[in-house]
């Protein structure tokens, strides 16, 4: 999540890289850009966009019963 916020709105001694908390708990932004009147507010975790690629090996393969079946279902 990105916003553009309007400088008065935000503390006065904010620069790029400052940390902010947000409203909703657990939200922090990051400032990543300020000009003459915004600032650019990025909430993203900082892997957001990085592709993610995993492996595994399966091990072992068993029948379901009907009644996992039918809860998976």
């Amino acid at each position: 999540m990105v916003l553009k916020e309007l400088l008065k709105d935000l503390p006065d001694d904010i620069a790029v890289g400052t940390e902010l908390d947000g409203e909703e708990e657990g939200i922090v932004y990051v400032v990543e850009s300020i000009d003459e009147k915004y600032a650019i507010l990025n909430a993203n975790n900082e892997l957001a966009g990085i592709a993610l690629v995993a492996s595994g090996k399966i091990l072992e393969i068993e029948q379901l019963s009907d009644k996992a079946a039918e809860r998976a279902a």
